[in-house]
This record gives structure tokens, C-alpha cells and sequence, in this order.
């Protein structure tokens, strides 16, 4: 290939990148629009939802996990990924307890956390509703703060992966200025011997960047499942030490 068809070819594949990196960002845009115009009710009030295999009661106020595909994304990996003789397991951000219910429903004991009440309180009803309520131990806190001290054969977490202040308690679910970093940061005293954490993520958050973030902690990450979207991919990564 000449110098010139190849930089013309190199050039085309940039503007289909960012074609479809400005069109993923439209159709974000028009999810969240929808999601307000459609979906708010909903989030207002109490209702059913079924997601990985689990029907959840999702109280008003709590972020609904079959929004965006990424909670049942997670959910759906930690129902069959191998479990090593893991026993111990948390999750940070739980909301409705989605993905802590399916590691409790395959054994492990569970730490769910959450920084809002209302949806601790709604996890723990699910909990009990299935039956798990002894295996789940439900703590208010930001990130690493409930559970100081302590090691966690697995971690998963379906994190706030915009980085930006929340406008509200629901965009919250999505976006903070600093849950990646606090999560980087921590994760490496958090894990056991041998640990693993499972984290979603969004190919719009800077992965390489990331990545280098994880590598500073002596962390390495690597993909196991993803789903594609307009212009952006949810990806299930695992993180373990190096």
C-alpha cells in the first residue's frame, strides 16, 4: 500500500470513529431524554423489575436496573463466572442488591453498600423476599468507607463511569466526580489473596487512561464480556493484582 492510500485510509477510519463516537453520544443523549420523558415515572414510584434471572422490587427513588443494559450486563456475568472457592463478596453501589443477590444466590456471603438509604432499604426487602436475607449484610457509605479493614475474595461493582457533579440523586448513578479514582485507589487493600474485582464500564470513560490509573496500584484489567451500543461499548472487566 502506497504512503499516500495508507494515511487516506488512516484518515477515513478516524472520521468513522468519530462519526460514531458523536452519534453514540447522540443517541446517549436521546436515551436520558426518553428516560425523562418515559421512564421518570418509573423511577418515581415502586414497581417490578426482572432482570439476570431475579425479579426485583425497585423502590421510588431507587435507579431502576433494567436502564441502560448495564446492571444486567454485570449481574448476568457474576451468575456464571467461576468462582475459585471465593466465600467472600462486595458490592459497592448496590441500589436495588441486583448483583449482590446473584453472588448471594450462588453462595457467597455478601457486603452490599450503598450511600443512599432508600436503596439499601430496598435491597434488603429483595433480600428477604428470596430468601437471602442471611447472606447479605447491607452498610451505608461511600465507596470503601463501610467496610475499612476488611478483604473481599470478589468485588464487583456497576459504577457511575461519567465523570461530572450529579445534577440529582438519580444522575448519581451514573455520574461522580471522583468514584473511578476513590475505586483505584482502594481496591487493591480490599482484595484477598487471589481476589478479583468485576467493574462495568463504559468505552466512553478514557479506558486507557484507566487503565494506567489501575497499572499505578498494581492492578491489571482485562476484558471478559461486553455488549455493543450506538457508537459505545458496556464491557465487564476483571481486575486483579499484577
Amino acid at each position: 500500500m502506497s504512503t499516500a492510500r495508507a494515511g487516506g485510509w488512516h484518515v477515513a477510519r478516524q472520521a468513522r470513529r468519530w462519526a460514531g463516537h458523536a452519534l453514540g453520544q447522540v443517541v446517549r443523549r436521546l436515551a436520558r431524554l426518553r428516560f425523562e420523558l418515559l421512564h421518570r415515572r418509573t423511577y418515581g414510584r415502586r414497581h417490578l423489575a426482572r432482570v439476570a434471572g431475579l425479579e426485583l422490587m425497585v423502590e421510588a427513588g431507587v435507579f431502576p436496573p433494567a436502564l441502560f443494559g448495564s446492571s444486567a450486563l454485570l449481574a448476568g456475568y457474576l451468575a456464571e463466572v467461576p468462582l475459585a472457592g471465593a466465600r467472600r463478596a462486595l458490592d459497592l453501589g448496590t441500589g436495588c442488591g441486583l448483583c449482590a443477590l446473584a453472588l448471594a444466590r450462588r453462595g457467597l456471603a455478601v457486603v452490599a453498600t450503598d450511600i443512599n438509604p432508600r436503596a439499601l432499604a430496598c435491597a434488603r426487602e429483595n433480600a428477604a423476599r428470596l430468601g437471602l436475607g442471611a447472606r447479605v449484610a447491607f452498610r451505608l457509605g461511600s465507596v470503601f468507607e463501610p467496610v475499612a479493614g476488611e478483604r473481599f475474595d470478589l468485588i464487583c461493582s456497576n459504577p457511575p463511569f461519567y465523570r461530572g457533579q450529579p445534577a440529582d440523586p438519580l444522575d448519581a448513578a451514573w455520574r461522580s466526580p471522583d468514584f473511578l479514582d476513590q475505586l483505584a485507589v482502594g481496591l487493591g487493600a480490599h482484595l484477598a489473596p487471589g481476589g478479583r474485582a468485576y467493574l462495568v464500564l463504559s468505552s466512553d470513560l478514557g479506558l486507557p487512561a484507566y487503565r494506567q490509573q489501575l497499572a499505578s496500584a498494581n492492578l491489571g484489567m482485562r476484558e471478559v464480556k461486553r455488549t455493543g451500543l450506538v457508537g459505545e461499548r458496556l464491557v465487564v472487566w476483571e481486575v486483579a493484582r499484577r
